[in-house]
């Protein structure tokens, strides 16, 4: 099965940046949040910056942006979005690069749930179907398109939930009562533990060059 393939960039936002030691504004798409976990620390040691993060979906940080948020740094789930800023001018020229590549995962926390993620959508022997909301979040619109090309997503629609980020539908999994029987579609690789049910659909939804 061919799949739709973006990528996810890095953009720099039009505020000045001081050579001293500043605090530096990110706005970053919800998926990438354990991996700044891990990041921020290191860079406020090496770079002598302190930076404030704001964390949401990548539609969210897009308007806000549009609308003056005072950003110096954008790490974006697509790359449409930044695209757009830096057409609009309210980005550095050239200042987009690719950081990431980002996979997503049929899970639940019930460990050997299922194997295969097109059997387990197809025999939907699920309650709920948490994902993303694919208007304004990158990793929604991913799982809409395996869902429609699998053939599920009209069959589905009374059982997806969609939250705001995939942090959001990544917590209504994670954190709703085990008689409620939820699975995600699209939670990030990195977010799923070994010990957990996975079926990778052996795809790579974002798949670009590692600058």
């Amino acid at each position: 099965m061919r799949l739709a393939v973006y990528s996810i960039l890095l953009f720099i936002a039009l505020a000045p940046v001081s050579t001293k030691a500043d605090r530096l504004r990110l706005a970053v798409a919800s998926n990438f949040k354990p991996a700044m976990n891990v990041l921020i620390p290191e860079f406020e040691v090496r770079a002598g910056h302190e930076l404030s993060v704001s964390y949401s979906s990548t539609g969210k940080h897009f308007a806000q942006i549009v609308n003056g948020a005072p950003f110096d740094l954008f790490l974006a789930a697509d790359a449409e979005r930044p695209a757009h800023l830096e057409a609009k001018g309210l980005a550095v020229a050239g200042s987009r690069a690719t950081y990431a590549v980002g996979r997503i995962v049929l899970w639940s926390p019930a460990r050997g749930l299922f194997e295969d993620g097109r059997s387990a959508l197809n025999r939907a022997d699920f309650r709920f179907l948490a994902i993303a909301n694919p208007r304004i979040a990158p990793y929604g619109r991913a799982a809409e398109q395996v869902l429609e090309r699998i053939g599920v997503w009209q069959a589905l629609q009374p059982r997806i939930v969609r939250g705001e980020s995939i942090g959001q539908a990544f917590a209504h999994v994670m954190f709703a009562p085990a008689t409620q029987n939820w699975v995600s579609s699209l939670a990030p690789s990195w977010r799923v533990c070994r010990k957990q049910s996975v079926a990778r659909f052996g795809m790579c939804l974002r798949t670009c060059t590692i600058r």
